[in-house]
């Protein structure tokens, strides 16, 4: 139990820290600026996880599994990782070159600094794969969270002592990734890496990393590809508006994320079918029935709390925000039930309907963007998201994961399923 609500309350922080230093970010930057980090920041953030093969997880697989020596895995680890970080790396460059390079002034420099993103991000995830199996779970827990309060008391001191621009809260990024990234290597052991790396350990981590790089690509392209391709039809400062929006969803997608790490577990240790069946439908229906209850909660309070956080600059982001408001309750309800066909072995499909969900997305922001702004790339979000959650609840009925009419008309004891069955897993 004490596992699962550590790694519940370090995701819970990690988001609220990220909201409070959204809100300070826009304050400081404008929407205008606001959309030149979002730009920067997508890019970066899709290139390097994509180009690091799926290294970070294969660590992982390698570290549980216990065939080979823990130095050899991190030494083979770090070896590969610097493969992986110059390939992401060039293609930074590549990228700041073509899209980032010719905005030119502050924009330009703060692409410069951000640079050392794609090494920082490869060696974090790696250092943090090497704590996350074994007796240091509590730092990781720590390490996850560390990031955002440090970056949010840079950007404070930049604030304090009006040095709040473009490159200033790039370089705090980067800052705080590194002190987060140079712990988690002192702890993790990477000093064990003097020992020499295996070749066969490398092809096997490389061989894992590759079946977990079409899973990667579908999050990074969900999570960035709005923000990348919406500068080819809007403007940098309804990109700042848009970002902004996507914040205000964060609120209710945090619901979905946190069921789910606390019911997977619950549903990986239930072997019994039918106990399976009841949780997965208790998780299901409590994702749908709580991310709805907060968008209705959040809905009427979007027009003085938006506002009344990043300030009247950003008001027209209002209208998008209550769109991606509906969008990230569907989401988090998405959550819900992908957590289920993860715990039933249902991840091919999953992973099918996922792919194809962020491929119809990104069609959609290609033809309605250009015609409908920022909006219409909100709307194609809801409608897409809403389409693929039926479908993930058409299959798992068929495969008898969950049944529909005990997930749509959950029965009082629902909810209480859930808790009892979380409370019960430990560990």
């Amino acid at each position: 139990m004490s596992r699962t609500f550590a790694t519940f309350g370090a995701t819970f922080l990690i988001q609220l820290v990220n909201l409070g230093s959204g809100v300070l970010v826009a304050r400081l930057l404008g929407p205008e600026d606001r959309g030149n980090l979002a730009f920067i920041v997508a890019a970066y953030s899709f290139i390097a996880p994509v180009l690091m093969l799926g290294l970070n997880e294969a660590a992982v697989y390698q570290l549980a599994l216990r065939q080979w020596d823990k130095a050899e895995i991190i030494s083979s680890s770090l070896m590969a990782s610097a493969l992986t970080s110059s390939l992401a790396l060039a293609a930074c460059v590549v990228f700041y070159i073509l899209a980032i390079a010719p905005l030119g002034g502050m924009v330009a420099v703060a692409g410069l600094i951000f640079l050392a993103y794609p090494v920082l991000y490869h060696l974090n995830q790696l250092a943090l794969s090497f704590l996350q199996v074994g007796p240091r779970h509590l730092i990781w827990n720590l390490l996850r969270a560390a990031n955002g309060p440090l970056y949010l008391a840079l950007i404070g001191g930049a604030w304090f002592f009006g040095r709040g621009n473009l490159a200033a809260i790039v370089s705090a990024n980067v800052i705080a990734l590194s002190v987060v990234t140079l712990t988690g290597l002192f702890f993790s052991g990477a000093s064990l890496a003097c020992k020499r790396p295996s070749a066969g350990l490398s092809r096997s981590l490389f061989a894992y990393g590759r079946t977990m790089v079409v899973q990667r690509l579908t999050i990074v392209t969900r999570d960035n590809a709005d923000k990348i391709l919406l500068p080819a039809f809007v403007s940098m400062t309804t990109l700042g508006h848009y970002s902004v929006a996507t914040a205000i969803s964060y609120l209710v997608f945090l619901i979905g994320y946190s069921i789910d790490l606390i019911a997977f577990p619950a549903l990986t240790h239930r072997s019994d079918p039918s106990t399976r069946r009841g949780l997965s439908e208790a998780t299901i229906s409590a994702g749908i029935l709580l991310s709805a209850a907060a968008a209705a909660v959040l809905w009427p309070l979007i027009d003085w709390v938006l506002p009344l956080l990043f300030g009247a600059s950003f008001k027209p982001a209002i209208p998008l925000a209550k769109v991606l408001l509906l969008a990230g309750a569907v989401q988090s309800a998405k959550l819900c039930i992908a957590a289920v066909f993860k715990a039933n072995a249902g991840g091919a499909a999953l992973s099918i309907i996922e792919a194809t969900t962020v491929a119809l997305t990104v069609m959609g922001f290609v033809f309605i963007a250009p015609i409908w702004g920022a909006l219409g790339a909100a709307k194609v979000i809801l409608v897409i998201s809403a389409v693929s959650a039926i479908a993930l609840l058409v299959v798992a009925q068929n495969r008898g994961y969950a049944r529909m009419q005990s997930v749509l008309l959950p029965s009082p004891n629902t909810l209480g399923t859930l808790a009892v069955n979380a409370l019960k897993r430990g560990g």
